[in-house]
């Protein structure tokens, strides 16, 4: 991975005749970037390979962390590569800062299907049984049919309401008496049917 590392210069020391000694420990202080946006990352590790020591970024994707020569410092966030960066034996300074830029990481899992049954077959099986609830036209059907079975019994008491008040104003014209059909079998007869009608419906 194509990695921008920069070195800046903080603190000098001044060099007077022979080499320099170096240092027991280096202060690293840098910041994470997304590659592409340069967007600060947040909340990303930043650890010494093999040990625990280590640190994470900033909401602003800064950090610091101190380190020695040849120590290898991992970078890593959900969502992109893991990088590392290895630091130099040889180095003079105790202070350096650094820019580490991420690479995001794509990553395709393997197709999932999801089931509320243990196998495709029940899950089949259930969803060809399941009773749907009724429409807004079923519901209108029902509602007619309900309408014209009500008028229906109401045409009907109505009929024989109208047929008794007529006969009884043609006994009142003509003088006559009413008959009496509580002992005509004939009417029983009719009077059971039409009770065994309406329990059929």
């Amino acid at each position: 991975m194509k990695r921008l590392f920069l070195l800046l210069f903080l603190v000098s020391s001044a060099m007077s005749g022979g080499f320099a000694q170096q240092p027991a420990t280096v202060q690293i202080t840098g910041s994470l970037l997304d590659k592409e946006s340069l967007e600060p990352l947040p909340f990303a590790t930043v650890l010494v390979k093999g040990s625990f020591h280590g640190t994470i970024t900033s909401s602003q994707g800064l950090f610091t962390l101190l380190v020695h020569p040849t120590d290898t410092v991992q970078f890593s966030m959900v969502g992109y590569k893991t990088s590392e960066l290895v630091i130099p034996a040889g180095m003079t300074e105790s202070r350096y800062a650094m820019l580490e830029l991420m690479e995001k990481s794509t990553v395709v899992l393997k197709e999932l299907k999801v089931y509320p049954w243990p196998s495709a077959s029940q899950f089949h099986s259930a969803f060809l049984g399941v009773t749907l609830p009724p429409t807004e036209q079923d519901k209108t059907n029902k509602m007619q049919k309900e309408l014209e079975a009500t008028m229906r019994n109401s045409y009907e008491s109505e009929k024989y309401y109208d047929e008794q008040l007529r006969n009884r104003q043609i006994y009142q014209l003509t003088g006559q008496i009413p008959p009496n059909h509580f002992l005509d079998p004939v009417r029983w007869l009719d009077f059971i049917e039409e009770l065994r009608a309406k329990n059929r419906k």
